[in-house]
């Protein structure tokens, strides 16, 4: 008897071939587009931290001196609710402790803290004779982003970035009494 060798007609081996050749390519092009997915969430997550910190220098310099928990709730407040964008906790130290996002559990505030090396944060209504009466109010504050903890986990997962941000207000003239005031009105 002679044996029957039968080769996969030419449709067939096309087909064959293109579902091999989507196998191969397929990963490929879903790893480079959650990569640009990614890059953009990072492009995000850097603009929104730097608005945050900005906002709670500016918050902190634009109270009035001698609360300093109003003073340090207004720049956790602003920072806490450009960040996470919920309501604010009470807080009236002027950091806060690392946090994740409530509504998106990939983002993390590792820290946070506001500082002025004048007479203390919320000088924005300071007398001009005060020594260092224009001393700026400094904001920094670090986020990591966990792919892991998103729907891009599976081709990121080695990829944790950490981006710092710090912001620096200096209260203006305007903002200031005039020498010889105690106290001073809007």
């Amino acid at each position: 008897m002679h044996e029957i060798h039968l080769k996969p007609t030419g449709r067939k081996r096309r087909r064959a071939q293109a579902v091999l050749e989507m196998a191969l390519v397929l990963p490929i092009i879903l790893a480079l587009v959650s990569g640009f997915i990614g890059i953009m969430y990072e492009i995000i997550q850097i603009e929104r931290l730097d608005a945050a910190v900005g906002l709670a220098a500016n918050a902190a310099i634009g109270q009035a001196p001698g609360n300093p928990a109003s003073i340090c709730q207004a720049a956790t407040g602003a920072f806490y609710s450009t960040m996470f964008g919920g309501p604010v906790p009470a807080s009236p130290s002027c950091s806060m402790p690392a946090s994740h996002d409530p509504f998106d559990p990939a983002v993390t505030v590792n820290s946070f803290a506001c500082t002025s090396t004048g007479p203390g944060l919320g000088n924005g209504y300071l007398a001009a004779s005060a020594p260092n009466a224009s001393a700026p109010v400094t904001c920094n504050a670090t986020v990591s982003i966990d792919y892991n903890s998103s729907p891009l986990g599976w081709a990121l997962a080695l990829y944790h970035p950490k981006f710092n941000a710090s912001a620096i207000a200096t209260p203006t003239g305007f903002r200031q009494c005039a020498s010889g005031v105690n106290t001073c009105t809007n």
